[in-house]
Order: structure tokens, then C-alpha cells, then sequence
């Protein structure tokens, strides 16, 4: 089966409804006048999404989807209240939840569900001591962002792509394991508060450990426009590699011109 047959929506008295293992590449409307369903099956299908639609079946209280090639899970979910089993295995492209949350339970999914749903509101974010390492969000949630905490958790490296985050003024990151910075964080034009104390960094300076978040804010500013002046005038693209950006500043500093491209 590759698509969920119209006649599906005449079962509204359906309550178990297994879709397993066939060829669906996304979950349609007519599904979601199943209202009855208190159990649905959708592993190792093709599909890439869960649909807001899904939150019409209101007595669902087991969800499987596990095998699709879902990427990221709608926050819409954590307000169906009669779900308490969301299975998600070997969804190899989910990126969000992160693993160590989706391992931890139901509950601790459904909070973290919970809290990308406040931010949708609010645009501020809170996912301070979450024992993440790795994760990244929905861009459409990310470009909303005007505060993100992501304070005492696992990060060797800041999760999020810098250019989804056009809108964040207050990023907390303190108490990672950070040991750099993307000097594309110069970008954040809206940015006036960031808190880095408890990583060891070192890139782009060394100081920036003991930095005070405003003179950091400054520093990345000042580095991104020089790179971006560089890379301008090597007909470079401004991609945020450590390497380029360590030329880049030997040539400011030695105040001759260099090959990027080396």
C-alpha cells in the first residue's frame, strides 16, 4: 500500500489499525477521522512526517512508528493526553528528540515534546540539564528563537546551525564541553547576552574562557567580518572552518595576503 485508502475515514468505530510495513510516503486526512483509534501501527513505512492531523485521535494510546524515515517529531504530540507509548525504533534519520531523550521513557519524550511546544509561544527555549550530546531542531522552530538555554549538558560542539538561529538574543551554554565557538555566531545581529563560563575554550581565542559574554559577542563579530572580508577578496565562500579562519587572521596579523585554498 502506498497511500492510506480514502474508505478508512468511513471506520469511525476502528480501534486497532495496523499500517506496517508497506510503502506510505506520508499519513492523509483520512486518517484522522479514525477517532476511535486506541492503537496504530505505522512502522517501517517511508513517510518523513506526522502530520498536526494526528492529533484528532484523541483516544490514541499507542503510537509505533518505528523503521519510518521521520526526521522530527511534531511538538503537537505532547498534547495528545491518552498516549503513553511512542515507539521510535531504528528511525535512523529522527535528529529530534535526541536518542538519550527518546531512551530515557515516555515522560522524558513527552517533556521534552512539551517544552518545543511552549517555545513555539514564547520563542524561548529551555533545555538546560538534559544530558544531551547532540541534537539539532526543526529549522522552522529554530528561526523563531529569541532565547535558547542549553546550559549543563554534553555538547562538544554547538548543536544548532548558526544561520537557523537568525532571531536569538540570550544563548546560555555554559557548562558544556565546548571547546569552541562557530565564528559564524558573528551573525547574530539580535544577540546581546551569551553565557559560555564552564567550557574550555580556545577557538577563535583563547581568552574567551575568562571573556565577559559582551567583549565575546564583540570578538565574534569582529572575526566573522573579517573573515568575510577575506573571503570576499579570495572569491571564498564564508564557510565556518577552523582551519580558513586560523589563515585568515596569521594574514591580518602578518598583514600579507595568503592562499585560503592551501
Amino acid at each position: 500500500v502506498s497511500e492510506i485508502p480514502e474508505t478508512v475515514s468511513l471506520l469511525g468505530k476502528l480501534r486497532l489499525l495496523r499500517l506496517s510495513d508497506n510503502s506510505l510516503a506520508s499519513i492523509t486526512a483520512s486518517l484522522y477521522k479514525c477517532t476511535a483509534l486506541t492503537m496504530l501501527k505505522l512502522e517501517r513505512n517511508p513517510f518523513k512526517e506526522l502530520p498536526l492531523g494526528i492529533t484528532a485521535l484523541s483516544q490514541l494510546s499507542v503510537l509505533l512508528i518505528g523503521g519510518s524515515d521521520i526526521e522530527y517529531l511534531n511538538s503537537e504530540l505532547c498534547r495528545m493526553q491518552k498516549l503513553s507509548v511512542l515507539n521510535t525504533d531504528a528511525c535512523s534519520r529522527l535528529v529530534c528528540p535526541p536518542q538519550e531523550t527518546r531512551e530515557s521513557g515516555f515522560d522524558s519524550l513527552r517533556g521534552f515534546l512539551q517544552r518545543l511546544w511552549e517555545a513555539e509561544n514564547t520563542q524561548r527555549l529551555d533545555l538546560s540539564w538534559q544530558n544531551l550530546s547532540s541534537f539539532t531542531l526543526p529549522p522552522s522552530t529554530a528561526r523563531k528563537l529569541t532565547g535558547l538555554n542549553l546550559a549543563r549538558n554534553s555538547f562538544s560542539e554547538f548543536p544548532i546551525p548558526v544561520d537557523d538561529l537568525p532571531m536569538l538574543q540570550s544563548l546560555h551554554i555554559q557548562y558544556n564541553q565546548l571547546q569552541k565557538l562557530p565564528w559564524r555566531m558573528g551573525t547574530l545581529t539580535n544577540m546581546t547576552e551569551l553565557a559560555v563560563s564552564g567550557n574550555d575554550l580556545h577557538y577563535p581565542m583563547q581568552e574567551l574562557s575568562s571573556a565577559s559574554g559582551e567583549d565575546i559577542i564583540k570578538l565574534l563579530r569582529s572575526v566573522y567580518a573579517t573573515v568575510r572580508d577575506c573571503c570576499k577578496s579570495h572569491n571564498l565562500p564564508d564557510s565556518d572552518d577552523e582551519q580558513q579562519w586560523s589563515q585568515v587572521m596569521t594574514a591580518g596579523r602578518n598583514a600579507k595576503p595568503i592562499d585560503l585554498q592551501e
